[in-house]
C-alpha cells in the first residue's frame, strides 16, 4: 500500500548566490518583494550589517500580510537567514520548521 501527500510549495527569498536557480531548475518561480528585500538587505550587508531589527521587521510584516499563500500555509519551511526565521515566527503561529546549517548570529549589527 502506498500514501501520498499533495503539497503546494512556494519558496520565497533565494537571492544569494543564484537568484534564478530555484526558478529556472525547479520551477519555483513565485516572488514577494518584500521577502526578496529583506533577505536582499541581508546579503548587501553581510559583512558590514547596519541593518534595525524594526525595518527587517517591518519589511517582513508587510511581506506576510500582503501575500495570501504565506498567510493561508499551513506549515512554513525557514532556511536562513535565521534572523529571518526569528521575525517571521513573530507574525504568525502556523507551524514551522527550522533548517540552520549556518552560523546562528552571521552578519548581525553589534547594537
Amino acid at each position: 500500500s502506498r500514501a501520498s501527500l499533495r503539497l503546494d510549495l512556494t519558496v520565497y527569498g533565494t537571492v544569494y548566490p543564484w537568484p534564478e536557480m530555484i526558478c529556472h531548475l525547479f520551477r519555483h518561480c513565485v516572488q514577494n518583494p518584500h521577502i526578496d528585500e529583506a533577505v536582499g538587505l541581508l546579503v548587501k550587508q553581510m559583512y558590514q550589517p547596519s541593518w534595525s531589527p524594526s525595518t527587517l521587521l517591518e519589511i517582513l510584516h508587510q511581506g506576510y500580510h500582503s501575500d495570501p499563500k504565506m498567510q493561508n500555509a499551513e506549515l512554513i519551511v525557514c532556511a536562513q537567514p535565521m534572523v529571518i526565521c526569528v521575525m517571521l515566527r513573530a507574525l504568525t503561529e502556523t507551524p514551522m520548521f527550522i533548517y540552520q546549517a549556518f552560523p546562528l548570529v552571521g552578519a548581525t549589527p553589534r547594537e
